[in-house]
């Protein structure tokens, strides 16, 4: 619990920390803090016990299964969607762990909203902060 009461504090306090190490170099400080709030950010979610979230345990049971037990020639029949079916198929091939596809999952998912805040914000902090603290960032953790 004291790690999702600390990531926002985080967030504010590193983007002037960033610009410390930067030498006030702007773009170089904006760099600076995607990749420390992005692992932050992904080290909470992606290393999350199969307990956290509401549907974890279920996508960790669902990823056994696929890749187990599951022919890649099944997807069609069965009640999972084709893509999610293949990106656990492709998981699979590098791992059996479902901590692991909880990872790859949560890096993703972090990557693709840091991107999106790096092309169209004008203030990474608030954008960031706002993804958290709207309930956003704990949402994802349901995906």
């Amino acid at each position: 619990m004291t790690f999702y009461i600390i990531i926002p504090i985080f967030t504010v306090l590193l983007y002037p920390l960033s610009g410390f190490v930067s030498r006030n170099d702007p773009q170089r400080q904006k760099k600076i803090y995607f990749v420390l709030i992005g692992f932050a950010l992904v080290s909470v979610m992606g290393l999350r016990d199969v307990s956290v979230g509401t549907d974890t345990l279920t996508y960790a049971e669902a990823y056994e299964l696929i890749n187990n037990y599951l022919p890649i020639s099944s997807w069609q029949t069965t009640h999972y969607e084709v893509l999610y079916f293949l990106f656990n198929k492709f998981i699979g091939l590098f791992t059996d762990n479902p901590a692991n596809f909880l990872f790859v999952e949560s890096v993703l998912i972090v990557f693709l909203l840091l991107r999106f805040i790096w092309r169209h914000s004008s203030n990474p902090v608030l954008s960031t902060l706002l993804f958290e603290l709207a309930y956003f960032y704990f949402f994802a953790f349901k995906i």
